[in-house]
């Protein structure tokens, strides 16, 4: 698990060598950019998991996804 890491530290050090962020900006970007694609394509599925799983009606996924995000 550390190889990995560590593979993952010299891609990220590699591509910002040139900028005069720190580390730690740099590994906070990476963060939030993973957690950014992590919940796109949880945007994307999960209305397709929905509606295979409520039996193909678009009216309870379309229900499920105000509910979603009126509490927002």
């Amino acid at each position: 698990m550390d190889d990995l890491q560590e593979k993952a530290q010299r891609v990220v050090r590699g591509l910002y060598k040139k900028t005069h962020f720190s580390q730690d900006l740099v590994a906070l970007y990476a963060s939030r950019t993973l957690m950014r694609i992590a919940f796109g394509v949880i945007g994307v599925f999960l209305p397709i998991f929905f509606y295979t799983e409520f039996g193909y009606d678009l009216q309870v996924v379309i229900a499920i996804w105000l509910v979603i995000f009126s509490t927002q």
